[in-house]
Order: structure tokens, then C-alpha cells, then sequence
């Protein structure tokens, strides 16, 4: 961070007043939003089709049908550590909503590491584009945060110094796993983003930080100097943004201007099976099936949120290590399973065929 920008960022800090009156003046502080390379692709996008995806090819589906994202936020991260400003906002959101869209749609919480993408998407003192971020995650992958975290990070040097190919590959196997894709709203109308509230959590940005009597925060400048996700809302009062400034989630104006606004979508490549309802099975507490039009054949869903075929002895085995060493597998003990556990379900061809994809 340059000395103008320390200077603007400690006044905001301690005195929020008097930077609110600097940025009617046009003083304003920089964390990360990189405006002019950003507005570079402005033209691109504004000739793109609505729908069309950077990334992928796949129709755009509702996930959260109410838009609100809040109830599958874990994961809050202060981009700011042990004295180091790493200006990686333009990371910090997108991560935090693949994230977000891991635990709503395959009820996994993984942690990723914003260090990677920071670093590998090439963020620089005046931070960032999210377009350059959100690249680097569909070409390149991420990593765990226990890969690549922060560890003895003690300087913008030891943060950004280049991970060892381990990590790297780690980064490309994600990549081999999973299809990111993205769209940027050239609108950030009121309806707009509650349409595309349904489909993901938004990357968005917005003038930092802002704060009024009534503890929501409100836009000063015209200009963005920060990126955060858009996690929800309360009709005709606030929204609510995940940051990686604390608080983390804060409250902002219901008009307030959003600008660079993402969708963001994610799958696993290559998919045959409907994940989204193997993941309500495995919510509702069935792991395996007994497979009663086909032979009695036992299957499992994995934790990818496949299914495998599972032999009798092997199942018993697992069921074992569950429900104690005394468990043999009787008829009686499947009933016991199907009506009292739930762990095992009896299940017909009809109802199978719907759990994998044509």
C-alpha cells in the first residue's frame, strides 16, 4: 500500500467523519479494485449475450430460490494480518462465494486459500480486477488454505512470494474437478440482483467504508475502491455483505450503488448424477440404497456426491464402524435401517433412474 493510501486508509479508520468529507473532494483510498483495467472490459461485456457465460456453456439455474445466502456463510477472513495489507479484496469475494456455493449445493465447507489466487491472479499495490481473479480461478483452480495460508506471513514480500509446484498442481487437479464459470452484470439494478440473488452469492464493489447513525453503511464517492459479496438482503431496508474487513457482515443502504457485479457458477465436471438430489438425500440422512429391482444390488453416495455400487460384505463392514461391532446384516435389520435410522433406503428403478443424469 503507497503512503497515500495508508495515509487515507488509518483516517477512515479513526476518524470516518472527516474521510467521508475527503472523498467528497475526491480523496479516496484504494483496496483493491483496480477501476481503469476493470472498465477495459467494459466494452467485451456490454456485447455479450444475457445468460452467456465466461467459462462454460451450461444454462444458468436458481439455487436459493429466496436469495439469501447468509445461512451457508462459515468461512471470515480478514485480508489484513499481523500488520500486512495484502489489497486482496478482488480474491477475497470470489473465493468466500465459491465457498458459499460448495455448502449450499454439495454440503461441504472447504476452506480455499485467497493467498493463491491473490498471488497467482498477479495483484500488485493498487490491487486487482476482479475479471483477472475470477480468470485465474477457472483456468488455474485453488488450493486449502492449509496449502497456501498465511502461516509466518510477516510482509507483502512473504505473501506473495511464489507456493512450490505442489501446491500448483493441487491447484490444477481442483481444476480438473470442477467447471467455474462466470457473467458480469452489466446492470446492478434493484431487480436485477434480486433475480440473480437465486442463482449465487455477488461479487460486487463498493465505495469503503461509509457508516450511518443507524449503523448501515451508504456510497459517498461515485467511484468503487473495494469488492465484497452480496450474501442477502431485507426487502426495501438493507442488504448484507460478507467483507474482509470486520465487521464481516455488514449492512448497507437498500439504495446503494453496486458496481462489477458477478453471477457465479460452479459444477463438478463431467457430472452423471443429479447431485443436488443426492445432497437432499445425505440431509435427510440416507448414505446407501438397497437397489430391490435390480437383485438386491446395495449402492452408496459418496462424498463427491456419486454413486457407487457397494458389495454386502463391504457395506456391512461400514455399518459396522457406525453402529457397533454387534450389527450383522438381517432382514430385519434393513427394516430397522430403511424406518428407525434412515441410513438405508429401499429403492425402485424409477426412483433410481431420477438420481443419475440422461
Amino acid at each position: 500500500m503507497n503512503f497515500k493510501n495508508k495515509v487515507l486508509f488509518k483516517i477512515n479508520e479513526k476518524l470516518p467523519w472527516v474521510y467521508t468529507q475527503l472523498v467528497k473532494v475526491g480523496l479516496q483510498w484504494n483496496d483493491g479494485v483496480n477501476e481503469k483495467s476493470e472498465n477495459e472490459t467494459f466494452d467485451k461485456d456490454w456485447k455479450r449475450k444475457e445468460g452467456e457465460l465466461v467459462g462454460g456453456e451450461f444454462e444458468p439455474k436458481d439455487y436459493q430460490s429466496d436469495g439469501q445466502w447468509l445461512g451457508f456463510v462459515y468461512d471470515e477472513e480478514e485480508q489484513k494480518q499481523n500488520g500486512v495489507e495484502t489489497m486482496s479484496c478482488a480474491s477475497q469475494a470470489p473465493v468466500n462465494g465459491i465457498e458459499v456455493l460448495e455448502f449450499r449445493k454439495w454440503n461441504k465447507k472447504p476452506q480455499y486459500s485467497k493467498r493463491f489466487v491473490a498471488m497467482g491472479s498477479g495483484t500488485t499495490y493498487r490491487g486487482n480486477t476482479p475479471t483477472a481473479t475470477m480468470d485465474f480461478i477457472r483456468t488455474k483452480g485453488m488450493c486449502s488454505e492449509g496449502a497456501w495460508g498465511w502461516g509466518n506471513v510477516k510482509s507483502w514480500k512473504d505473501f506473495y512470494k511464489k507456493p512450490p509446484q505442489q501446491v500448483w498442481d493441487w491447484a490444477a487437479d481442483w481444476v480438473r474437478r470442477y467447471v467455474f464459470s462466470y457473467e458480469r452484470l452489466v446492470y446492478s439494478y434493484t431487480h436485477v440482483l434480486l433475480k440473480n440473488l437465486k442463482r449465487s452469492p455477488l461479487p460486487v464493489a463498493v465505495d469503503a467504508w461509509h457508516k450511518d447513525r443507524n449503523g448501515k453503511y451508504y456510497r459517498v464517492s461515485s467511484r468503487s475502491n473495494h469488492f465484497c459479496l452480496l450474501v442477502g438482503y431485507k426487502l426495501d431496508d438493507y442488504w448484507l455483505v460478507l467483507d474482509s474487513y470486520p465487521p464481516f457482515i455488514k449492512k448497507l443502504r437498500w439504495d446503494y450503488r453496486f458496481d462489477y457485479t458477478r453471477v457465479m457458477y460452479l459444477r463438478h465436471r463431467d457430472e452423471k448424477f443429479n447431485t443436488e438430489a443426492l445432497v437432499q438425500k445425505k440431509r435427510d440422512g440416507v448414505e446407501y440404497f438397497l437397489h430391490v429391482d435390480d437383485r438386491g444390488k446395495f449402492y452408496k453416495i459418496t462424498d463427491d456426491f456419486e454413486l457407487v455400487h457397494i458389495e454386502k460384505e463391504e457395506l456391512e463392514k461400514e455399518l459396522k464402524e457406525r453402529l457397533g461391532k454387534d450389527f450383522k446384516m438381517r432382514d430385519d435389520f434393513i427394516r430397522y435401517l430403511a424406518d428407525v435410522v434412515k441410513i438405508l433406503q429401499p429403492i425402485n428403478a424409477k426412483d433410481f433412474n431420477k438420481l443419475i443424469k440422461k
